[in-house]
């Protein structure tokens, strides 16, 4: 019945968010309600069920309201996003049927399915050892995106034209804060796991991850700057990826 609640939660939200915006004339806030959406319906479960682990909660609510700061501050007050301005011009006569159904009914759909390993969880604790590991796993995860992003926006703020941002982090790997957030889920999983969660809920972190990696995150930034030389020799260098440790940062001065 947990499961249920979540849903219906899920479809009442996001449709609301999808009248607001068309109203706005702006899909590109469904962005911001994708951390938001996480935490309220982990919270959602857990005063539910009564059955959830407080942790959980708490480590997915970290995790959510800081991302939803972090787009916040570079989203809000700005014009909707070219991507969304893109898809609306494919959609043609049909903008918002394709929007509710493509964006704000999609976004939901993913959502449940990631954070479905954390309410498959219970309050007993199986396994103490895997819930402090999932936690160190969690932190290091939300540590290395957080670094990112800030690395990434003091960049942009000095930052001259054709430059790309190749220092801290970034030049380890081309994506940071795409790993971090992979990483942290699977963080998440264990914890999850350890308080009773089926091994085979393992497609919820698998899931993002193939997401960020291969659908919404890197490769829609490794398109946008395919074009520019000087990415490109940075991407010679540097795993897509999964950071490796031993590059030198000299290789980049």
């Amino acid at each position: 019945m947990t499961y249920l609640v979540v849903i219906m939660f899920l479809w009442f939200s996001f449709t609301l968010l999808f009248l607001l915006a068309q109203y706005w004339h702006n899909n590109s806030i469904v962005d911001l309600a994708w951390g938001p959406g996480f935490v309220l319906s982990i919270w959602v479960a857990f005063f539910y069920s009564h059955s959830l682990p407080l942790v959980l909660p708490i480590i997915i609510s970290i995790w959510g309201i800081r991302l939803f700061i972090h787009l916040a501050d570079r989203n809000i007050g700005k014009p909707e996003d070219y991507r969304y301005q893109d898809m609306r011009k494919r959609w043609g006569d049909h903008p918002y049927i394709n929007a509710y159904f493509k964006v704000f009914m999609l976004q939901p759909f993913l959502l449940f399915w990631i954070l479905f390993a954390s309410l498959s969880a219970n309050k007993t604790l199986k396994s103490p050892l895997l819930l402090v590991i999932g936690l160190l796993i969690f932190a290091f995860g939300i540590t290395f995106e957080a670094v990112g992003d800030y690395q990434l926006k003091k960049f942009v703020k000095h930052k001259q034209k054709g430059q790309v941002m190749t220092s801290g982090l970034w030049a380890y790997t081309r994506h940071p804060n795409y790993f971090g957030e992979a990483t942290l889920w699977w963080g998440i999983f264990s914890v999850a796991i350890a308080y009773g969660a089926p091994l085979w809920t393992f497609f919820s972190p698998l899931l993002i991850s193939l997401l960020v990696r291969f659908v919404s995150g890197v490769p829609l930034l490794e398109k946008r700057y395919k074009s520019s030389t000087a990415f490109q020799a940075y991407a010679k260098k540097t795993p897509i990826f999964f950071p490796n440790p031993f590059i030198k940062k000299s290789e980049f001065s």
